[in-house]
């Protein structure tokens, strides 16, 4: 079983429609950071940390789905082990420079997710401890978070922001597995109730 993730134009248009000034990658770099803390709050709280980082009022049925979905295939994703995770990102053809802004915006976006569902779960279960990785690999996000471009837009600068993607693909993925220590948990235990 695989879930894909909505396009990421289907998730600029949801959030067009709540009038908030976040984008795709922002939202799904959040998700992305509070489910790799360990949080799966049910599904009314999951709206609740939702609308909060969106700064939204109410969500209709129609945008709860979208929201499910978004979570439900990036939870699905980040189980994997056949490291499956993609993050949501515009498409290749947008300019380099923008492509890189997004990079950096689902990556602040990450980091503010992991911050709140730490303390979340810090709260729901008391202080947890990790090893140096995790900070180290939260340092290199950080620093991703802040990437700019130098110099012209050329294939050198393509490859550099693959490589750059990929790391931060693959560094989710081991904090997902570093900070959801249970072993037992099945991808279908990651839906939303």
């Amino acid at each position: 079983m695989s879930l894909s993730l909505p396009e990421y134009d289907d998730v600029a248009d949801f959030l067009a429609n709540l009038r908030v000034m976040r984008q795709p990658e922002e939202l799904h770099g959040y998700i992305s950071g509070v489910l790799a803390a360990g949080l799966r709050p049910d599904e009314e709280r999951w709206r609740e940390v939702c609308t909060g980082f969106l700064q939204s009022g109410e969500l209709d049925a129609e945008d709860v789905e979208m929201l499910r979905e978004l979570t439900e295939a990036t939870a699905y994703q980040m189980a994997s082990e056949a490291l499956d995770f993609r993050m949501l990102q515009p498409d290749d053809a947008l300019e380099l420079y923008s492509r890189i802004a997004a990079l950096g915006g689902w990556c602040e976006s990450f980091l503010t997710g992991f911050a709140f569902g730490g303390k979340e779960m810090q709260q729901l279960e008391g202080a947890r401890e990790f090893g140096a990785e995790v900070s180290e690999t939260l340092s290199d996000i950080l620093a991703i978070a802040n990437i700019g471009v130098e110099g012209d837009e050329d294939n050198e600068s393509e490859a550099d922001l693959f490589e750059v993607s990929e790391y931060v693909r693959i560094a989710v993925a081991g904090l997902y597995a570093d900070c959801n220590v249970s072993a037992d948990e099945s991808p279908d235990d990651l839906k939303l109730h």
